[in-house]
């Protein structure tokens, strides 16, 4: 679990989650407000409030254990400093 961490934070200071992003739902321009971190810290999906639970869904069936839904962390805004 401690590695985990140290990979989500090493994740934060290489400035991928430190950024505004957009939802990444087909047709959807709002702003992320949150990363769907799956796949033990290697990857993660920026989501807007509304399209949330979808995208924790996705990442639960994308594998199991470690490989599945690992965190949801939330993303600055536009304008905000990380």
């Amino acid at each position: 679990m401690r590695e985990l961490l140290n990979r989500l934070e090493h994740a934060l200071v290489e400035g991928s989650l430190d950024r505004p992003h957009t939802c990444r739902t087909k047709g959807c321009k709002r702003q992320a407000t949150k990363a769907v971190i799956w796949a033990d810290g290697r990857a993660f999906v920026p989501s807007c409030a509304e399209h949330l639970e979808t995208w924790k869904a996705w990442a639960k069936r994308q594998g199991s254990g470690s490989d599945g839904l690992t965190a949801v962390k939330p993303l600055p805004s536009r304008g905000e400093s990380a």
